[in-house]
């Protein structure tokens, strides 16, 4: 059985497994009932009655799921593989056939509009994900068939798990291209740059969502997640920042370093507050102990890949000459240290995504290693994977979850304000150090860039429940027009 869940971990942590035994029973319980119906029916002749049970037993298979209590859904594992139409078998019902049929219209169709876009300039990301949005619920998903056909429930938890594999990769990918050590001997600018950006963004867009509330007195729904919104959008993500450097190929100019520099401090004096807040709900909510257990089991995390995987890589590098290609038997060993530190990130709490791009981090760029890597990497994570994620972001977008226009406008001048805000805290250090305006500007639009790590952080409040597909919708449609 495969399940899967609605509320969050803290909520139901301690009620998952009485529901699981309740779905395990219901399950069975129902199987029972069908095959004494069916005996019954035999027995009775009653041929009528057991090709209706047969249909709706069918109709169920269909639908691939059974509800049960607490948010729980149960689903047929079934086959990987099928044998032939000719035996039967509709391959759509085996996980093989259908993942495959699946990549293959996801890879179509992104690509096709990414060569009806590509002449307006847009990047491929937006076309990764318009192209999510073709197969989900806006058009072609809208259809039920279609949808239960070839994106039923089980596949899509088969297509997230690849989804956060494509994630691990190019998080993993993008920290062993980056030279973290170069970005922090930028001096002090960065540090105001960094807080600055930072609280004039929080504090004008939160300002904003108090006077709208104020003056239109907001429907409950927005109003709840309006809060989110200010912090997504007041962000600048250093993952996000040095991949749009990255694609530039202004990484190592002296504003691309200003801007790594800059998104670091931000990002480390963010997560700093978040992680103040977070604590403080769980001493309140659970334990001091839970806190101190986590907080330790991160830190010797980051120790671990400092002061183990580091070492063990350098002297790997010293081993080979001058020149010489890497032996396979140290690349094999990145990789198993990069997906066991991505268990120990899922069990710590930590994530396995954040503990590969720590592990990318601690690994020098360039030859021979990095060099290695990214060839061996590259085109696998930018042809294939990564246009999956982009595509399940865009599976999950519902145009018509847009419910009035008021709405719409409440969540874009909240947008606006934290854009405003970066850009004045933003351009304000540079030029107090005497930076041209041309460059401050346009190191201020660069710091307001979005991308992976927003979408990240928004599908994750969608499967938690925490903010509503509309505003999916308006945050992610923002994010396509950060990334221009």
């Amino acid at each position: 059985m495969i399940t899967s869940h609605d509320e969050s971990p803290s909520s139901s942590f301690s009620a998952w497994p009485w529901a699981t035994i309740r779905a395990v029973l219901t399950m069975l319980v129902h199987e029972k009932g069908e095959r004494l119906s069916n005996n019954n029916n035999n027995n009775n002749n009653n041929n009528a009655a057991a090709m209706s049970m047969k249909a709706s037993h069918k109709i169920e298979e269909e639908q691939d799921a059974f509800r049960l209590t607490n948010g729980f859904v149960c689903h047929s594992l079934g086959r990987a593989s099928s044998q032939g139409i000719f035996s039967g078998n509709d391959p759509l019902h085996f996980t093989i056939p259908a993942l495959l049929l699946q990549l293959s219209l996801i890879t179509l169709i992104t690509r096709t509009t990414h060569f009806i876009l590509k002449p307006f300039g847009q990047p491929t990301i937006v076309s990764q994900i318009l192209g999510g949005v073709v197969l989900g619920p806006s058009l072609l998903g809208r259809n039920k068939e279609f949808s239960a056909e070839l994106f039923p429930t089980k596949s899509k938890i088969i297509l997230d798990n690849l989804s956060v594999f494509s994630l691990m990769l190019f998080l993993f990918l993008l920290g062993v291209k980056m030279d973290l050590a170069l970005a922090l001997r930028s001096g002090k600018k960065p540090i105001a740059i960094g807080v600055l950006g930072l609280l004039i963004s929080y504090g004008l867009a939160t300002l904003a969502a108090f006077l709208l509330n104020h003056f239109l007195s907001l429907d409950p729904d927005i109003l709840s997640i309006l809060p989110f919104v200010v912090e997504l959008h007041s962000m600048s993500a250093f993952p996000v920042i040095a991949c749009f450097l990255t694609d530039l190929n202004i990484l190592n100019s002296e504003i691309g370093r200003l801007a790594s520099s800059s998104s670091v401090v931000s990002d480390v004096f963010q997560w700093s507050l978040i992680t103040i807040r977070f604590a403080t709900k769980i001493v309140k909510s659970i334990s001091v102990s839970s806190f101190l257990g986590s907080f330790t089991s991160v830190s010797l995390f980051i120790v671990f890949a400092l002061y183990g995987i580091r070492p063990a890589v350098l002297w790997a590098i010293r081993q080979t000459p001058d020149g010489e290609p890497m032996k396979e038997v140290y690349i094999f060993g990145v990789f198993i240290a990069l997906f066991g530190c991505g268990f120990i990130g899922e069990a710590i709490g930590l994530s396995a995504v954040i503990a590969c791009f720590i592990v990318g981090l601690v690994i020098p760029d360039g030859p021979p290693l990095g060099a290695a890597l990214s060839e061996k990497l590259d085109s696998l994570v930018s042809v294939l994977l990564m246009p999956i994620f982009f595509a399940i972001c865009g599976l999950q977008m519902d145009v018509f979850a847009i419910q009035t226009m008021k709405n719409i406008g409440v969540i874009h001048l909240v947008i606006f304000a934290a854009f405003l805000g970066k850009v004045v805290g933003t351009i304000a250090p540079p030029l107090f150090y005497r930076m041209p305006f041309r460059d401050a500007l346009s190191l201020a639009l660069i710091m307001n860039a979005k991308g992976i790590v927003e979408l990240t952080i928004l599908i994750q409040r969608l499967k938690n429940n925490v903010s509503t597909s509309s505003l999916y919708l308006y945050s992610d449609f923002n994010i396509h027009s950060s990334c221009n």
